[in-house]
């Protein structure tokens, strides 16, 4: 197993922590609520977009988990 293998173990890895992390901490939701219309673009990939807007974010809102 060579370094570059290691290291791109190590790198998802991480990125697995950190998504935990935020998911376990903090709540996240669609900036205009659930019932946000979303659709698929088609392009070299396939993108979420939510409908009426330009670009291919999907805007949403972050706040703290409170228990």
């Amino acid at each position: 197993m060579g370094r570059g293998r290691v290291g791109k173990l190590f790198a998802v890895a991480e990125i697995k922590m950190v998504l935990l992390i935020v998911i376990k901490n903090f709540v996240l939701e669609m900036r205009d609520g659930p019932d946000t219309k979303v659709e698929m673009t088609r392009r070299i990939k396939m993108r979420p977009k939510v409908s009426g807007e330009d670009g291919i974010k999907v805007p949403s809102r972050v706040r703290p988990y409170k228990s």
